[in-house]
């Protein structure tokens, strides 16, 4: 029997339970790993193609929103989320009542008698990191937050009227053609998917962990799909097509009642925070001591996120689950609502508005260095009228919806086979320079609001109670 056993190699081995692949032989990693990615990759196109996962998730979403909304309002148990050694809930109400991004309320100071460490790594040879986040006692509002919301609104107002002149993007469009705007346009464009989804991101990801602790997961869920999941599904299923139908209507095309389908429009930013959330409540676990990146570690996040960004753009080009697909889209927006989550739990604005001089003003000039490099390149672009865009030509006529245009603007496949590698490279090239963007930018943006502009006033207040309205609409 021994020697049977030692002829099968049934012996048990100890495997480290953080490793996927075998440590029993290690020269069959290599092939775990390829057919892994490989596959992932192939089922990530497949789905996205046949739009699988879009119209199932609606369909969950839809029917989480009915229960949620007809079901009696749950009470905020705490205890349903509560962990020995987690991070303490806020208990003021309000800190999320804006369902957009839920920027009120930040907290400072510590319990007196306690440990003001609050999870992160403080000078000092007598302190010890924290395992979670101390309870305060000592509220402080951050206005800037709020302002920074009021000016990523605005952004995405403005973006998503410049797609109306640039070529792509929106329901309908105007001068389909290369005109002097193309270039600086698009540069516009580019600049703002790079960062702005993101942050808004960050910010949601920042405010759930106090939320989900202070009303526990079920009131925690309930409280997002009737906020969230109505005004998501609304649109998705009734004012998207009628949109669609007016768009067609309005640019004089046969309006055909037959091709419904669900248009997610703008608010599919809230699908996927419902989305995310729902995640979160499942695998939210105790604080971990995560300390705040480096500028050199922000770089070499911006950098192997703008590969994987660059493969998405290739394998999901159409969109994946409502999201477009582009620079800074769904790599980006999951890794800054972690970052979110991880920056309320180990106080990591704390640490972006104590930055020190010399390192703010690294962060500034990394994100100018990059700006005037995308000013190159797309000055570049317009000069020589070479775009990631291969089939914009010099047609004089307008488009108002993606058939019209694709069919505007096809190319020969020889032209665009010849270009392939040169139009691989410019690919890559501006993921790259868009993940460095956006991590760069996106902490210049933070600190400088910070610095700026933590105040407020009737209008600041104005804005930031319309901005949830307003980019809906």
């Amino acid at each position: 029997l021994r020697a049977l056993v030692s002829a099968l190699d049934l012996h048990p081995r100890p495997r480290p339970r953080t490793m996927c692949c075998r440590q029993d032989d290690p020269d069959k990693n290599t092939w775990w790993i390829v057919w892994g990615v490989g596959g992932s990759l192939f089922l990530l196109q497949t789905f996205a193609a046949m739009n699988i996962p879009a119209y199932l998730v609606f369909i969950l979403l839809a029917i989480a929103t009915i229960y949620f909304a007809y079901i009696p309002k749950a009470a905020n148990d705490p205890t349903d989320i509560a962990k020995p050694g987690g991070p303490a809930a806020d208990d003021i109400a309000g800190v999320d009542e804006n369902p957009l991004i839920q920027a009120d309320v930040l907290e400072e100071g510590a319990p007196q008698g306690q440990d003001a460490t609050l999870g992160s790594i403080q000078g000092g040879d007598s302190e010890q990191p924290a395992v979670g986040i101390v309870k305060p006692t000592t509220k402080q509002r951050y206005y800037y937050l709020d302002n920074v919301k009021s000016f990523l609104t605005v952004i995405v107002v403005i973006h998503h009227i410049t797609c109306t002149f640039a070529g792509g993007g929106w329901y309908y469009g105007v001068a389909a053609y290369q005109t002097p705007f193309t270039a600086p346009f698009n540069m516009f464009l580019t600049l703002n998917q790079s960062y702005f989804m993101c942050l808004f991101f960050f910010i949601s990801g920042y405010f759930s962990p106090s939320s989900l602790e202070r009303k526990g997961r079920f009131a925690f869920l309930q409280d997002k799909f009737r906020r969230l999941g109505q005004p998501f599904v609304f649109f998705l299923f009734v004012m998207g097509p009628l949109l669609t139908y007016f768009v067609q209507f309005a640019s004089g095309h046969i309006v055909d009642w037959s091709k419904y389908s669900p248009n997610p429009g703008p608010p599919w930013f809230i699908g996927w925070l419902l989305i995310l959330n729902s995640i979160f409540t499942l695998f939210s676990a105790d604080a971990k001591v995560v300390e705040f990146p480096s500028i050199r570690m922000m770089g070499v996040h911006g950098l192997w996120l703008s590969v994987v960004q660059a493969v998405v753009i290739v394998m999901c080009s159409q969109g994946f689950i409502a999201m477009p697909i582009t620079f800074g889209s769904l790599p980006f927006d999951l890794a800054f609502f972690t970052g979110g989550i991880l920056a309320k739990r180990n106080n990591w604005l704390d640490t972006i508005h104590n930055m020190e001089r010399k390192l703010v003003w690294a962060y500034r000039t990394r994100a100018t260095i990059v700006f005037f490099v995308f000013l190159g390149v797309f000055v570049y672009s317009g000069v020589t009228k070479t775009s990631l865009d291969t089939g914009m030509k010099e047609y004089g006529d307008d488009y108002f919806d993606d058939v019209v245009y694709n069919n505007a603007t096809q190319t020969d496949d020889d032209d665009i086979s010849s270009n392939a590698l040169v139009h691989v490279l410019f690919l890559l090239g501006v993921s790259i320079a868009c993940g460095l963007w956006c991590m760069y930018f996106s902490v210049t943006l933070m600190q400088g609001f910070y610095e700026y502009m933590n105040t407020t006033g009737p209008w600041c207040k104005f804005m930031a109670e319309a901005s949830y309205t307003v980019y809906i609409i």
